[in-house]
């Protein structure tokens, strides 16, 4: 069975690692951004304003629209898969998750090492880099500036028209290219260039393992495919790999 064959390899495994995408945050209650018939990519007012254009026309729109999204994160609770990803980091003595969801389920849910390719909503930064990287600053300051240079502030996300940062992304390139096991949830392997995660990691030896109901544009490149929802297959292989290990 390709859950217990699952578990055995964690059990085996000396540097696992998990890329998630939005498929993983959509159980959780939260809507797809893109790839979907649902996304709100197709709604003309968020095309416009999750954009960089957008931000410097009407930034207090863009604001308003992400700290609509904040308060909606916030009343969505991790799923079982969350939950199960930071038990399994408890036994596997670290799990670096690569995420391109920009919510905090993973950490809510327990995980330690989460990589935010897209970045974090939860999370203000800087309009200026004054420190040349993202200025992450709590949310939960109020003010509206910086308080290291005094510039406006914004969410610590990935608008459209953005790259990448290249220290996130160097980050998640050196787990690629030192994980021997990858769990590949909830992505559709469309979205450049968070697909070079998994295609580095392939060209590094690594195992990779998809679990996605529907079959992807990686599916193509891993050695098991599960056609199961996050929630439903990661707690089960959670146990596989309890059984393994006991």
């Amino acid at each position: 069975m390709s859950i217990a064959r699952i578990g055995y390899l964690l059990s085996q495994s000396q540097r696992p690692s998990v890329f998630t995408g939005a498929g993983m945050s959509r159980e959780s209650g939260l809507p797809i951004y893109r790839d979907s018939d649902d996304a709100q990519w197709h709604d003309p007012a968020i095309r416009r304003l999750a954009t960089v254009a957008g931000f410097h026309e009407t930034p207090d729109a863009v604001l308003a629209y992400f700290n609509t999204f904040r308060e909606r994160v916030q009343a969505t609770q991790p799923h079982l898969g969350h939950l199960a990803l930071a038990e399994l980091e408890m036994w596997l003595a670290g799990l670096p998750i690569i995420t391109q969801n920009v919510d905090d389920l993973h950490e809510r849910a327990g995980s330690k090492q989460v990589i935010h390719l897209h970045g974090n909503l939860m999370q203000d930064r800087c309009t200026r880099y004054c420190r040349g990287v993202p200025s992450v600053i709590d949310v939960r300051d109020t003010s509206m500036t910086c308080p290291l240079c005094g510039a406006s502030r914004r969410p610590n996300v990935l608008l459209f028209g953005e790259y990448v940062h290249s220290d996130v992304f160097q980050q998640a390139l050196r787990v690629a290219d030192h994980s021997d096991l990858m769990l590949i949830i909830g992505t559709t392997g469309l979205v450049a260039p968070a697909l070079e995660i998994p295609m580095r990691a392939k060209q590094a030896g690594t195992t990779l393992i998809e679990i996605n109901p529907q079959p992807t544009a990686i599916t193509p490149l891993v050695e098991l495919s599960l056609p199961l929802l996050a929630g439903q297959a990661l707690p089960q292989i959670t146990e596989a790999f309890l059984q393994a290990i006991i």
